[in-house]
């Protein structure tokens, strides 16, 4: 005969000498053409043994051999549980380091994208060329970075270069246009209505508003 067995909403065909395993927790519906029975056997690790059976029948060498030649086939390869258990350990432990390196070298590519905007911050910075000066492609560093910092690597260059461009205004007597050279922008007008998008000043009257002159 053949038993027909419905496990998570899949049905599986066992014909007669044959076994099938599926999980404890599984919701399982069976219908059988044979004239026998159906045998289950409940197989599960205890501390001291490698194979536990509890069911209406004890797994012993006089149990059906398809049984027991599936049940010696799964734990061929393993002398014990320890051995089950470190197995599973190694594999969870590769995983992991994986990952580790995974999320450093992304680190790294936060670090490579903040240093390289720190040291040409007087230039006009694209992403493409931190791209290239990295050896990945845009998109990726732009997708690491910006999971890293919750913002884009443009958002952070205009960041850095307002900060810097405030700084040269408030402490130094260069003139807008030296500024806004200094700055990476070569055009006066660009860097005027750059500033003033992020500050809601222009270069000129934010530097008049920090040393109390009046317009």
């Amino acid at each position: 005969g053949e038993l027909k067995i419905n496990i998570r909403q899949k049905t599986s065909r066992v014909k007669a000498g044959q076994a099938i395993i599926v999980g404890r927790n599984d919701r399982i519906s069976a219908a059988s053409s044979a004239d026998g029975g159906i045998e289950l056997y409940d197989i599960g690790f205890v501390p001291t043994l490698d194979v536990s059976c509890e069911s209406n029948k004890t797994l012993t060498p006089e149990a059906p051999e398809s049984v027991m030649a599936l049940i010696s086939q799964l734990f061929s390869d393993f002398e014990s549980v320890k051995s089950v258990e470190d197995r599973i350990f190694d594999t969870v432990l590769s995983v992991v380091t994986e990952s580790d390196k995974l999320e450093e070298k992304q680190r790294e590519i936060v670090r490579f994208v903040k240093r390289y905007v720190n040291e040409h911050i007087s230039e006009n910075i694209e992403v493409d060329n931190i791209a290239e000066a990295i050896g990945y492609n845009r998109s990726h560093i732009s997708r690491v970075f910006s999971a890293a910092e919750g913002k884009g690597i443009k958002a952070y260059i205009s960041e850095k270069k307002v900060a810097f461009a405030a700084a040269l205004l408030e402490f130094s007597d260069f003139n807008v246009n030296t500024v806004a050279q200094m700055s990476g922008f070569g055009e006066p007008n660009h860097f005027t209505k750059f500033f003033s998008y992020h500050t809601g000043k222009t270069p000129s009257d934010y530097r008049r508003s920090l040393r109390g002159i009046s317009g």
